[in-house]
């Protein structure tokens, strides 16, 4: 008899995704790395056969940084978080911020 597989749901999928890529793993390495700079702010950029990762740390946190959410409707680069069955996102405003800002540094515009 030949086997099936039957997902109960997304948690399933996502669980097997996960797996199958390491990419929770990966990205953990890349965070370990970037966390034991000396600089301000640093990232690293890792294009692995499926997919990028993107970690970045910023050892300052100004408290008067706030982006206008708004913004992620249309053009902005984490607009696919938004969608019609999650029309809303909560995202920490700091890291929202910094990676905006690191959007424009030249080893990342073209990725």
């Amino acid at each position: 008899m030949e086997a099936s597989w039957k997902f109960s749901g997304g948690v399933a999928k996502a669980n097997l995704i996960l797996s199958g890529t390491r990419i929770l793993h990966r990205a953990w390495e890349f965070i370990s790395q970037i966390q034991q700079s000396p600089r301000s702010i640093s990232f690293a950029i890792r294009e692995l056969p499926r997919f990028t990762i993107l970690a970045f740390n910023s050892r300052s946190r100004p408290q008067d940084v706030l982006p206008n959410f708004e913004s992620l409707v249309d053009s902005h680069p984490l607009s696919f978080l938004i969608t019609k069955d999650n029309p809303s996102v909560a995202l920490d405003s700091f890291p929202l911020s910094t990676f905006c800002t690191l959007l424009e540094h030249p080893d990342l515009k073209n990725k």
